[in-house]
């Protein structure tokens, strides 16, 4: 199945964003939410979608959030590995996809919001445990960025008009360097790097494997 990848023109306006003027281009964080097929949905007759009970973990966790994080991590890696599980047996499923790219990518969202160090090593969540697994490529170490997803962000402006996802499998991010150039502005250069990068998961048992892939070699 294609990873979901950012488009060209998608990094292109988030830098453009990022290092640019405000009156141009604009940036706008917002909350994403998870939306469930339901029988009304998928026409009279039709059964429940096995899927939609998932989504019970998803409604739990931004509840837990302020006081016990990682039992909302808890949440969104269960919904997560039903989603994988599901797309194994079904891998055409939209609904099963959706769930899986929003489900990792609240994880993400977690890691970020909570400073949490997953890269160096195994690192638990509830029952289940996060280990790096693949990097882009050689040299490559994802514990110099942030990781912020793309559905947290919206863009607009005068010269950003249309947003292009490729549609497919894995968390769309963007990955923020955590160094700052010390001469961004003699230099005429942004304080950070910013680049597109797309996450998959797999899992075996409760251990929950994260790869990062390049959406440029995968294209």
């Amino acid at each position: 199945m294609t990873l979901q990848n950012l488009s060209a023109c998608l990094l292109a306006m988030t830098a453009l964003v990022l290092g640019s003027c405000a009156r141009t281009a604009i940036i706008q964080k917002v909350s994403p939410h998870y939306a469930p097929i339901t029988p009304a949905q998928t026409g009279p007759g039709s059964p429940a979608s096995p899927l939609l009970a998932v989504t019970a973990d998803l409604d739990a966790a931004p509840g837990l959030l302020e006081k016990t994080p990682l039992q909302a991590g808890e949440k969104y890696v269960a919904a997560l590995q039903s989603a994988a599980a599901w797309l194994d047996r079904n891998p055409d499923s939209r609904e099963a996809r959706n769930l899986y790219n929003f489900s990792l990518g609240r994880i993400f969202s977690l890691i970020r919001a909570q400073r949490y160090e997953p890269w160096g090593k195994p690192f638990a969540m509830g029952r289940y445990t996060i280990q790096l697994e693949q990097a882009p490529r050689y040299g490559w170490d994802p514990r110099q960025y942030d990781f912020q997803p793309d559905d947290q962000v919206e863009l607009g402006g005068k010269y950003i008009t249309e947003r292009v996802v490729r549609d497919g499998l894995g968390a769309t991010l963007v990955a923020i360097s955590r160094h700052q150039e010390r001469n961004f502005l003699k230099d005429f250069s942004m304080a950070r790097n910013y680049y597109g990068v797309t996450a998959v998961a797999e899992f075996r048992g409760a251990h929950c494997g994260i790869s990062f892939h390049d959406p440029v070699d995968d294209s």
